[in-house]
């Protein structure tokens, strides 16, 4: 797994527009009842947070642990229709398998993040190789890869202008933003990109456990 992931190019431009969300699109499992869809660990959390709140975590590693087991309990009660092949049973099967297929922790995802991502381009390479190699000992075809998880103040995820000199300071609150792609992998391309958000919260956690509740909310719509 690899944490934490910085946003490239080095243009404050870039990365501005790196932090707008893009609301994943309605009804985004439609069509998925009743079909196997394996869900990949969070991959990233990206690093220089205003607030510092990744900075301050002990071990980013564990922040994304926990944050797949929670996420993976909301989408059992609400997204329970589809039927999910949770991280845990992937690194199960990693394990059993001696090294044949590839673990999910493991998997390069730097093409799907939010400033590397382009609407048009295929799955490729080490990506799209991984990804098939998975599918092909889960008898699945499709994949949702939570990408990478970041907290934005809500200026900064709505694009607004910041405030005038001397105006009132504005409240230590950031959101969690979660950028999610629903993958084709048999056929190597992205079904939609797009990003879950939370609650506007004072820390890391209440963040993260209002992202994964709308999460399980988004995902569980018929």
């Amino acid at each position: 797994m690899c944490c934490v992931a910085a946003c490239g190019g080095g243009a404050k431009g870039a990365a501005s527009k790196a932090n707008l969300v893009h609301p994943i699109p309605g009804h985004a499992l439609s069509g998925m009842e009743g079909k196997d869809l394996v869900l990949l660990p969070i991959a990233y959390i990206r690093p220089g947070d205003k607030l510092g709140w990744v900075t301050a975590m002990k071990s980013p590693r564990d922040y994304l642990r926990e944050s797949d087991s929670l996420m993976e309990e909301s989408l059992k009660g609400h997204a329970y229709k589809v039927k999910w092949v949770f991280p845990e049973q992937l690194r199960r099967s990693a394990a059993r398998s001696a090294g044949m297929i590839q673990g999910p922790d493991e998997i390069s995802e730097q093409q799907l993040l939010p400033y590397f991502w382009k609407p048009s381009h295929p799955l490729y390479d080490p990506l799209a190789g991984q990804l098939r190699n998975i599918i092909a000992a889960q008898n699945a075809r499709y994949v949702l890869a939570p990408v990478e998880i970041r907290f934005v103040s809500p200026l900064d995820a709505s694009g607004e202008a910041p405030p005038p000199p001397g105006a009132p300071p504005l409240p230590p609150v950031q959101l969690a933003v979660l950028r999610l792609a629903l993958l084709d992998a048999e056929g190597t391309f992205v079904l939609w990109a797009g990003d879950v958000t939370s609650d506007t919260a004072r820390t890391a956690d209440a963040a993260t456990a209002s992202l994964v509740t709308r999460l399980g909310d988004l995902l569980g719509q018929p």
